[in-house]
């Protein structure tokens, strides 16, 4: 299948029609002067490799284009590099602007804690200055250099996994939450939330303890980059504003039902702008 990607613009109506077959997804650079088409052949098993095209937004020009074997992409934030991953084990940082170069690649070897393949766990992502690339595998945790590859902090989690990550706006504080194996309510057991500084792996304060489970992926930052927002799992879970300052709620809890309600988009739309104490 083919899809057909429509560009309209907001002061003439003008339409440009773009073309890229079995593409899954769109992105559009930061400064929206590019678009990224994509292809994935995990996603399309019609196809046998991935494909990539960058088209100029204004014209509709077709600028580069690269195949390979790999499932997802991401921009960063400053719209220079344009991140790759393949299936669980490998990563590679390219130029946005000239994908045959190659800013870095990582790929994962061995065995976890656990003597489990080693794979990567969760969303692979850009610190918000565009500095960083983190991510994890079940029980570590890392942040690179986004230009050399260079890795500047690792920490390993034992006895836990990683539930999920997430990096305030500011991009000086680095969230992490655990999911317990042995998750047991009725012996008191709860998930916890831990703060660190991005560049150097220093805890900064006590961890959150919410009390409940926490949802795989269930922790954001928001705008203030002192609040962090906590989706719980499980019987008893609550979904909650907590301050990473003092380990203490910022807000009362709601009930966790998958997303949170308009009422609670409210009460984080409410949240003061980033002030990265």
């Amino acid at each position: 299948n083919n899809l057909n990607i429509g560009i309209r613009s907001i002061t003439d109506d003008a339409l440009i029609e773009l073309e890229h077959k079995n593409a899954t997804s769109i992105h559009i650079s930061p400064d929206g002067k590019r678009l990224y088409s994509y292809a994935s052949h995990f996603l399309s098993p019609s196809i046998d490799t991935s494909t990539l095209k960058v088209w100029d937004i204004h014209s509709g020009k077709l600028i580069d284009e690269l195949s390979g074997d790999f499932v997802d992409i991401q921009i960063s934030p400053d719209g220079k590099k344009l991140l790759m991953t393949d299936l669980l084990k490998q990563i590679v940082v390219l130029d946005s602007k000239d994908l045959d170069k190659q800013l870095f690649s990582f790929k994962l070897h061995g065995n976890d804690v656990n003597g489990k393949e080693l794979y990567f766990n969760g969303l692979i992502q850009f610190s918000p200055d565009g500095k960083y690339v983190i991510f994890h595998t079940s029980n570590r945790l890392y942040v690179m250099d986004a230009y050399t590859g260079e890795n500047k902090l690792s920490m390993e989690i034992l006895d836990n996994q990683i539930g999920g990550i997430t990096v305030s706006p500011c991009g000086r504080f680095l969230a992490v939450s655990n999911a317990r194996y042995d998750y047991d309510p009725d012996k008191g057991d709860s998930d916890w939330v831990k703060v660190y500084e991005l560049e150097t792996g220093k805890e900064i304060s006590d961890p959150i303890i919410p009390g409940y489970a926490i949802k795989y992926y269930g922790i954001r930052f928001l705008n203030d980059s002192r609040s962090i927002l906590v989706y719980g799992r499980g019987a008893g879970a609550q979904t909650q504003i907590w301050d990473m300052k003092t380990g203490l709620p910022a807000s009362a809890p709601l009930p966790s039902k998958g997303t949170y309600s308009p009422k609670f988009s409210l009460l984080v739309e409410d949240v003061d702008a980033d002030t990265c104490l």
